[in-house]
């Protein structure tokens, strides 16, 4: 059977979290939003503790990957990231480094590129993305 590796595209997680649990409910005492914070450590620690993937690690974007050049719509309809998730990236970078998950980030790709590329080098390895 064959080892299994999770990878993590760590800004679509943030992101779906972000919007899909209330900022309302998730914020320290001195209002800092932490939504995003909680439904991805939620996640985390469910693979972990459910699935015990032999290899787990969380890759985030790091700066433009150049589609913007060669194609200029690339992305054209999304906004810039909401301020309250911004904020929150830190913590969660934090998180995964406190739980011992290695991060796959390269300054100019996108966490689906790094992904892309891992899934390439290992055939033998079944991977959960």
């Amino acid at each position: 059977m064959k080892p299994t590796f999770y990878l993590i595209d760590g800004h679509a997680v943030a992101y779906r979290q972000f919007y899909g649990l209330p900022s309302t409910s998730f914020s320290t005492s001195a209002g800092e939003p932490t939504n995003a914070v909680y439904g991805f450590t939620r996640i985390l620690l469910d693979i972990i503790q459910k699935d015990k993937p032999k290899y787990l690690a969380v890759s985030f974007d790091m700066g433009l990957s150049g589609r913007e050049t060669v194609y200029s719509d690339y992305k054209g309809t999304r906004d810039k990231m909401p301020e309250d998730l911004a904020i929150q990236m830190e913590r969660i970078h934090q998180v995964v480094t406190a739980l011992n998950i290695p991060i796959l980030a390269v300054e100019g790709y996108e966490a689906d590129d790094i992904i892309a590329t891992v899934i390439e080098q290992a055939p033998d390895v079944m991977f959960y993305v």
